[in-house]
Order: C-alpha cells, then structure tokens, then sequence
C-alpha cells in the first residue's frame, strides 16, 4: 500500500528586498532547514522529512540535493519528500536548501542513507506484527517502547500510529519514541506497523493507550 501519500502538500512564491538607491544588493540569504532525516522505506525508496525554515511558507521553496545534486524543488509547506530514483544497494548523501526569490540557504545537516540490496530470493511475505508495545505518560509525553518484528528478508522501517493516524516513520533499529506532541489529560491509543524491505506491511501491533496527567 502507498505510505504517506497524503504528505506532499502545496503552496509557493517569490520574495522581494529593496534596498537604497545606488547600493549593492545586501538580500541576505535566507535561514536554512533542519533536523533533516532520511530513511531507507525500500529497496526503491528514501523518505526524507525536515523542519521548516523560520519563513512564511509562501514565499519559499525547498532545493532537495542527494549527492550534491538537486533531484528536486518542492514548495515551502512541504516538509517531505519520497525518492523513488534510488538503486537497490547503493549508499547516498541528501541535504536541503531554502530558496527565497533568487537566494539559496546553507545546506541543512547532511544525512546518509543505504538503500537495501534487493533480496537473494522473492520475499512473498509481510513481517510479522511488532510485540509487546508499552505506553508511559509523563508530563507532556508518552514514551513509547516495543520489541522487534521478524521478517524472512529484512525489516526496513517502524511506522507508529496515534489514534489510527501516522505519528512517526522510524528506522528498522528503532524500538523507543518519545512523543510530545501530546495534550494534557488527552487519551491516545497507539499502535505500531513493521515494513521490509520490499515494502511489505505487517499487521498492527497490540493497541497501547494511555491518558496523560
């Protein structure tokens, strides 16, 4: 099934410095993104999340770079994007630039990523159902921990849920999240998915719910 289809949202545009007559253009470049992540989902996609630059989203843009070299220009509510150009065992670098009018940013954090090779035999078959997940509140957060799911290739990626809604994409060695995202007195029931590396998706975890204080 596709995952995050919903995620590329729109928006876009141009922005405009004045500055006195006769004098050389003194626009100065606009804040970078942060905090950007990759993680291998497949054998044939990267997902790529970051946090937004300190600017109305109207007026930028995003420069997604892998291995120096721009794959694609994204508008500035965007803060993802899936690169479905990748080749089965190959290792990249992927950075992000905020581009305002005619100016670029410094490149965000650069981050690295090894795409799986495909498997030696067809992997026919979803992992099995991550175990045992525990959720503990505490003021302002819920920590989240489960122990691994088994697949007969590779698992790939975690996706965790809360009330039923994607929450977090994390990486295949991650069993523990923190999420502050969270309101309280609220109740939320998460739960968490396993994906191999050909995308496979197993079934939801047991249901953690937890009311905060």
């Amino acid at each position: 099934r596709m995952l995050f289809g919903g995620l590329l949202l729109v928006a876009a545009a141009l922005a405009l410095a004045i500055v006195p007559t006769g004098a050389a253009s003194a626009t100065p470049n606009p804040p970078a993104p942060g905090q950007l992540s990759a993680i291998a989902l497949s054998v044939q996609k990267v997902v790529l999340r970051w946090a937004a630059a300190p600017l109305d989203p109207a007026t930028i843009h995003y420069s997604i770079r892998r291995d120096d070299t721009r794959i694609a220009v994204v508008n500035g509510d965007q803060l993802a994007y899936i690169d479905t150009t990748v080749q089965p065992g190959r290792a990249y670098v992927y950075s992000v630039r905020t581009i305002e009018g005619e100016e670029a940013s410094a490149a965000s954090n650069s981050v690295a990523v090894q795409v799986p090779s495909l498997p030696d035999t067809p992997d026919l078959t979803p992992p099995s159902p991550p175990e045992s997940l525990t959720a503990a509140a505490s003021a302002g957060a819920v920590l989240l921990d489960w122990y691994p799911a088994n697949d007969d290739t590779d698992i790939s990626a975690y996706l965790l849920r809360r009330d039923g809604l994607p929450l977090a994409l994390l990486g295949a060695g991650t069993l523990r999240y923190e999420d502050t995202g969270v309101a309280a007195g609220a109740h939320y029931i998460y739960t968490v998915e396993a994906f191999d590396v050909v995308e496979h998706a197993s079934a939801p975890s047991n249901p953690a719910d937890v009311t905060l204080p």
